[in-house]
């Protein structure tokens, strides 16, 4: 796997072992077979590492912009829990970052993609950072 990608052993021991336990999972729940799973681990060993966020922009304001990893939810749904042990959450991250602070998402990601979300730490902050709903016809 190394051979495939030669910049997996610079990956974070913690990155990697988070993916490995998502990856249980997805077999334990029957959703991944392990032949699946090992042939995607073949062919994709990028899969095995990212697995933090990063923060990007920070404004005094209270915003800031961060890069989502693939696979990770933003939050735990209110009547469920982690899927495995070592699943991080967007919020998690947040908490640790800015303890006194209630997370504000001014936009959704699905937990499959990765890419840039923005966060408030107060409500104005919130309120500004929030995308106008709306729809043209093409």
């Amino acid at each position: 796997m190394c051979a495939a990608w030669p910049r997996l052993v610079q990956q974070r021991h913690e990155d990697v072992q988070a993916r490995l336990a998502q990856l249980e999972f997805l077999i334990r729940a029957e959703c991944l077979s392990t032949s699946k799973c090992l042939e995607l681990l073949r062919s994709q060993p990028r899969s095995l590492g990212d697995y933090r966020v990063k923060r990007l922009w920070e404004h005094p304001t209270g915003l800031v912009a961060v890069n989502k990893p693939f696979d990770m939810r933003i939050d735990l749904p209110k009547d469920g829990g982690r899927h495995w042990e070592e699943e991080l959450t967007v919020a998690d991250w947040f908490t640790a970052n800015f303890p006194k602070e209630k997370v504000r998402f001014c936009h959704q990601l699905d937990h499959a993609t990765s890419g840039v979300l923005l966060m408030a730490t107060n409500k104005a902050a919130g309120r500004v950072g929030r995308p106008e709903r709306g729809f043209a016809a093409l």
